[in-house]
């Protein structure tokens, strides 16, 4: 990825792992729960059908994790995940309802019937994305831009989006998941990874302060802190392992993304 080498072996687990969650054998029912598991099936479809090895997922298991995904569709063109899980990973119906439309628009082949049910998912689901006001968040203005970047946004547009994150960072140079939160790695990943793929140049002071923020707080262990999120739904989890990971991968991502692409020799 950008130059950096990838552990093959750890990728082929994860690939493995993957497919024997959510693409059961044919007449099998998938691994899921009602809970979390079910949110995650969004990110699996979205990046391994756009990944560049095109044996990774064939058209037969595409087609099956389409399915999966628009059986679970609200009629409203949103989905739901009940007990909802802790913040911020899937912190709102609109970023998880995000995450399955950018996924089922996920660059591979389909077959007919699932290309159709796909497309009509997608645009019940963009007529409710729509619909919905604002949220005082960094992740919502991160997956707008990132759902413009994907769809081709008219420039204009995208320039917009581009500035509302722009003008969430703090002064430390971080972002935070609110206002009345600090900055912390999951935000500021989130932020310099969407803004990377907007196009917004590494040389960039916003993007500079991001990446100097990200490597003061690195911990010795390479993560980095993070706190719980409570939410009027429900308190903060107990639990950190979860946000302590999502944390680390956005922060990793985002500096992948802030960094020039390493070339040979350079490793």
């Amino acid at each position: 990825m950008r130059g950096f080498t990838v552990d093959e072996k750890s990728l082929a687990d994860n690939l493995a792992w993957t497919k024997e969650r959510f693409i059961p054998p044919p007449g099998e029912k998938p691994k899921l729960s009602d809970g979390f598991e079910i949110a995650s099936l969004a990110v699996p479809l979205l990046k391994l059908a756009q990944t560049s090895n095109p044996s990774a997922l064939s058209p037969d298991e595409i087609d099956r994790m389409t399915q999966h995904v628009v059986e679970r569709q609200q009629p409203d063109g949103s989905w739901v995940l009940q007990p909802r899980p802790p913040s911020p990973v899937f912190d709102s119906r609109e970023t998880l309802t995000t995450w399955f439309y950018l996924g089922l628009d996920a660059d591979a082949p389909k077959g007919a019937k699932a290309s159709s049910a796909a497309r009509t998912s997608r645009e019940l689901a963009r007529k409710w994305l729509e619909s919905r006001p604002p949220a005082d968040t960094t992740q919502y203005w991160v997956m707008r831009l990132l759902t413009g970047v994907r769809g081709d946004a008219r420039s204009r547009e995208r320039g917009r989006l581009i500035k509302k994150l722009l003008r969430r960072q703090n002064p430390d140079g971080g972002w935070a998941q609110t206002p009345e939160l600090t900055s912390d790695a999951y935000a500021t990943g989130q932020a310099l990874y969407v803004l990377g793929l907007a196009g917004v140049k590494n040389e960039c002071k916003e993007i500079r302060r991001g990446v100097d923020f990200l490597v003061t707080t690195q911990l010795e262990d390479g993560s980095w802190k993070m706190l719980p999120r409570a939410t009027p739904e429900r308190q903060a989890s107990i639990n950190l392992w979860p946000i302590n990971h999502f944390g680390a991968a956005w922060a990793t991502m985002g500096l992948v993304r802030s960094l020039p692409p390493v070339k040979e020799g350079q490793r």
